[in-house]
């Protein structure tokens, strides 16, 4: 496997190749896309914040974490996750 660093592009027969694969059974994954658990507003306000990334807040590193996890709106969540954000929000 090539270092993160490197950037590999598919070739077109490979772009197709994988959209073939993935063509049968997209509408089934679309369809369990759960909108309550993973707001399509929410991703799109964190898309722009991310967009400049030196004016990321930690409370929109909180929000993109919790959204990740699918715990928006949740009372509870595993303490290693809640860790986790808090060490991510240090950095």
């Amino acid at each position: 496997m090539s270092p993160a660093s490197e950037k590999a592009d598919l070739t077109d027969e490979e772009a197709r190749a994988v959209v073939d694969l993935i063509r049968p059974c997209f509408a089934e994954y679309v369809a369990r896309y759960d909108e309550r658990k993973y707001p399509p507003k929410t991703y799109e306000d964190l898309l722009r914040a991310f967009g400049a990334p030196d004016k990321v807040t930690g409370a929109e590193i909180r929000v993109a974490m919790l959204w990740k996890f699918g715990h928006l709106g949740k009372q509870r969540m595993p303490s290693h996750h809640e860790a986790l954000i808090s060490c991510i929000q240090k950095r």
